[in-house]
């Protein structure tokens, strides 16, 4: 399943662009609305269990290697070529940055790859529940990205949820419908208040998908509304992320590991000293993210440590130790210089 996954990122860095289209159909294939839920969903499931299965440092170790990235994590600095530089030298410059660039998009794709297998819910919890939590994410998500007539929603989601009975139902709370204008037809819009539940990592998005739901949010980033979430703390999205079932319940830990630290502390540091041949803004955005969700887990532990004196842990009914939730091996507490060549 890994180098499934692994294979899906390196067509998109172009490792496979002599391969021709066709291996371009085959992904697009893989990821459609009409084998999402026979493929993708299922290998994202298998996924969840063997995380829950082994040690978290084992199975993140385990996509790294996947992904060819191995060597990938070693701070060097991008020095410019001399002037007096020789062509095999620029060239083998320029090889050096395409290279860099491609590991850029792998790297960017195994974090993704973490957190859908973290947060994606479409099998780790109860099936009704879960059919009517994929429905309102779908329908949310489609809408993001543009308006839509309910034909053209309709063909994005999977058929057998557009079939459920609850499926208007959850349309009409999370949409707004645009009546038609002469030639035009009538559209959906999402509602303002919806948007508190996007998110950027949704597991069915494409590139292209994402770029037109983020140009979107941005505009409602800057209406009354979002002020308001904002004020009122903004935390539906990242709660309702860390529900899982019991079964499942391991999967927290891939959030507390050295590894996963170290990973975001290698982005911040080549984003701060500006670094960019090994970092980007979606990769500055996602180790955000994966931090944002770190610290979340641990306030609502110590809200739930504060609130009762039983052994219990969010939604899964297991408490972690603060040892596990702080688990980082840096060698200096305070000299980024040393901790850089850790």
């Amino acid at each position: 399943i890994l180098d499934i996954q692994s294979l899906l990122s390196q067509v998109r860095a172009g490792l496979w662009s002599r391969n021709g289209s066709p291996i371009w159909a085959q992904t697009i294939m893989y990821k459609s609305i009409h084998c999402t839920e026979t493929y993708y969903n299922e290998d994202i499931f298998l996924l969840q269990f063997c995380a829950s299965a082994i040690e978290p440092k084992q199975f993140i170790s385990m996509i790294f290697h996947k992904f060819s990235l191995n060597d990938f994590f070693v701070f060097t600095p991008n020095l410019s070529l001399l002037e007096n530089a020789t062509e095999e030298q620029k060239k083998a410059h320029t090889e050096k940055q395409h290279y860099e660039n491609q590991q850029k998009i792998l790297f960017e794709d195994a974090l993704v790859l973490i957190l859908i297998v973290l947060c994606e819910r479409s099998r780790s919890i109860d099936p009704e529940k879960a059919d009517l939590l994929q429905i309102r994410r779908h329908i949310i998500h489609r809408l993001a990205t543009k308006d839509m007539p309910f034909s053209e929603i309709a063909r994005n989601i999977p058929k057998r949820l557009v079939k459920n009975l609850k499926y208007i139902d959850i349309l009409k709370e999370v949409a707004i419908y645009n009546q038609p204008k002469e030639t035009e037809q009538g559209t959906y819009s999402l509602k303002p208040e919806c948007w508190k539940e996007f998110d950027r990592f949704f597991a069915h998005y494409n590139q292209k998908n994402l770029q037109d739901s983020e140009e979107r949010f941005k505009i409602y980033k800057k209406s009354d509304d979002y002020q308001k979430f904002c004020q009122e703390g903004g935390q539906s999205r990242i709660q309702a992320q860390l529900e899982i079932h019991s079964k499942l319940k391991e999967l927290q830990n891939l959030l507390h590991t050295n590894i996963i630290h170290a990973i975001i502390f290698f982005i911040l540091f080549h984003t701060a000293f500006e670094l960019n041949h090994k970092c980007s803004e979606s990769l500055f955005i996602t180790a955000l993210h994966i931090a944002e969700l770190t610290l979340r887990q641990i306030q609502l532990q110590k809200v739930k440590l504060n609130n009762s004196n039983t052994n219990s842990f969010n939604l899964t009914n297991e408490q972690l130790p603060i040892s596990k939730l702080c688990e980082i091996n840096f060698p200096s507490s305070d000299n980024i210089l040393i901790n850089a060549r850790y």
